[in-house]
């Protein structure tokens, strides 16, 4: 071969030397900002086709370099935005400028309202109630009419059967003296527990002999409030909480209304409940 035949060979393999070189050095750049122009640090840029992804830096910017292709799709995103899915042709522009919109979801409204007669009977105190403030104190409230139990023994393990925490202890037949305790605490004769009607003490001594000496026919009671943890001078000296028995109201339409309940059971059991109740003028009155 001549020295003529040499060069145009030489030539022809520099040529495509130099456009295999050039078709693999094609590179793509950007910058990713947000809808505030501000630059998105860590976006993620992605080219599925070759599986080749970069983060944008500190600035926004990012680059690949080497791509083989000129026309590719690119995924790019970023947390709380919008991703975007880009149809880039090098062959147009070789630097792109990416703008992500915040992803925000409009939810509908969600009305919670508070039954505080639940089905199960069983509830909480408000917050501030009857000048007394139970918002830091955990409470139970138990709705006597909405639970089943027999109400002529006062027994108490159907009571205070859905309030965690307590123990009880049944020490009688007849249901006459309570006894039931917090976590840890002595569940005899309700010593660690202000006992209490209509907010006043049933206790003689609530300081120096805080036992309760009665339970409250529980056929004359509404609800039964239960405040766990010592509450200062509020409650006493007691560790327990205080125990409250809300007594019923007299009919709001009736001047007069009698109520009787005759009781027979086993083991020779009979218990008479006789109430009287009503409204007159401004007053209401009940009796039992």
């Amino acid at each position: 071969m001549d020295s003529c035949g040499m060069k145009v060979n030489l030539t022809l393999l520099l040529c495509l030397f130099t456009l295999s070189t050039i078709g693999q050095n094609i590179s793509w750049s950007g910058k990713v900002l947000d809808e505030d122009e501000a630059p998105l640090v860590g976006a993620s840029i992605f080219i599925p086709s070759i599986e080749k992804g970069e983060l944008s830096d500190a600035s926004g910017n990012f680059e690949f370099k080497n791509l083989k292709r000129q026309q590719f799709k690119a995924e790019v995103s970023y947390l709380g935005k919008e991703s975007q899915i880009l149809n880039v042709d090098l062959s147009k522009i070789k630097n792109s400028i990416i703008t992500l919109i915040s992803d925000i979801n409009t939810l509908d409204a969600v009305i919670v309202n508070e039954d505080r007669k639940s089905k199960e009977g069983i509830s909480r105190l408000k917050a501030v109630e009857d000048m007394a403030i139970y918002a830091s104190k955990k409470s139970e409230l138990i709705y006597v009419d909405k639970i089943n139990f027999n109400k002529a023994a006062n027994t108490s393990r159907q009571v205070y059967a859905k309030v965690s925490g307590l123990n009880i202890w049944e020490s009688d037949g007849a249901g006459v003296q309570l006894g039931i305790g917090g976590r840890g605490l002595s569940p005899n004769r309700n010593s660690n527990f202000n006992t209490r009607q209509n907010g006043y003490d049933i206790s003689a001594d609530p300081l120096g002999y805080p036992e309760s000496y009665y339970s409250p026919p529980l056929e004359a009671i509404e609800r039964i409030e239960i405040v766990r943890g010592a509450a200062s001078l509020q409650y006493g000296t007691q560790f327990g909480g205080m125990l409250n028995f809300k007594f019923k109201k007299g009919s709001k339409s009736k001047k007069v209304a009698l109520s009787s309940r005759q009781t027979v059971g086993s083991f020779g059991l009979f218990n008479s409940f006789n109430s009287l109740g009503g409204t007159i003028g401004k007053i209401n009155y009940y009796g039992y």
